[in-house]
C-alpha cells in the first residue's frame, strides 16, 4: 500500500513536513510506503494546480499509490472546509483514487497541543504549567506554544521541537482532543 501526502510549505521540508509523516508512519503499518509533496497553501486550494502535480508528477511515478490525503492549515479561516470541498470534488471526479483533503485546525502545533502532557514532558519533567484543553483549537497555536515555552525559560524553536514532541505524540489521546487530527488518523487507517 503507498499512501501520497499533500503538506503546505514553500518548497523544502519543514517541521510540518516532519511531524505530519512521523504521525502517518505511526499510525499506518510499516508496509505502507508514505511519499510527501510540498506544496504552498494558495496552491493546495487551486484544483489546476493539484492536478497537474498529481498526473505530471506524483501518479506518473507512484501509480500504485491508494490514497492521495492532502493536509492544509486552516488558519482560522472560516471558508476553508467550503473551498477544500469543492477542490476535492473536482479533484475526485477527475483522479481515478481517493483524494481527501484534510483542514489542519489550525496548524500542526495544535495536533501537538492536544497532547498537554507530552507538551509539559517536553518542557521538563513534570513542568508548572497549565495548558488548556481548547489549547489545541487555538487560532494560533505555535504562538501559543511560544508562550508555554517561554514560561519554563526555554525557546520554542518550530524545527527543532515540532519532530522531537511528535516522536513522543500519545497520537490516541491527541486524537481524542483534536477532531482534525482524528479525521487524519481515520483517512490514514481507512483502506
Amino acid at each position: 500500500m503507498k499512501i501520497i501526502l499533500f503538506v503546505e510549505g514553500k518548497g523544502k521540508p519543514s517541521s510540518v513536513v516532519t511531524s505530519i509523516k512521523i504521525i502517518a508512519s505511526k499510525k499506518v503499518p510499516i508496509t505502507t510506503g508514505i511519499e510527501t509533496r510540498i506544496i504552498q497553501r494558495g496552491d493546495l486550494l487551486k484544483e489546476d494546480k493539484v492536478y497537474s502535480q498529481l498526473t505530471n508528477d506524483v501518479l506518473l511515478d507512484h501509480p500504485d499509490a491508494e490514497k492521495i490525503i492532502i493536509c492544509i492549515d486552516a488558519e482560522c479561516e472560516k471558508e476553508i472546509n467550503e473551498k477544500v470541498k469543492k477542490v476535492e470534488q473536482s479533484l475526485s471526479n477527475k483522479i481515478d483514487k481517493p483524494i481527501l483533503y484534510v483542514v489542519v485546525v489550525n496548524a500542526v502545533e495544535g495536533w501537538l497541543l492536544a497532547d498537554t502532557e507530552t507538551i509539559k514532558n517536553s518542557l521538563e519533567h513534570n513542568a508548572n504549567v497549565n495548558i488548556s484543553p481548547s489549547a489545541t483549537l487555538d487560532c494560533k497555536p505555535k504562538e501559543l506554544l511560544k508562550n508555554i515555552f517561554h514560561k519554563t525559560n526555554k525557546d520554542f524553536i518550530h524545527m527543532r521541537d515540532n519532530p522531537k514532541i511528535t516522536e513522543r505524540l500519545d497520537i490516541d489521546e491527541a486524537a481524542r482532543n483534536n477532531p482534525s487530527l482524528a479525521y487524519f488518523v481515520e483517512k490514514l487507517i481507512d483502506p
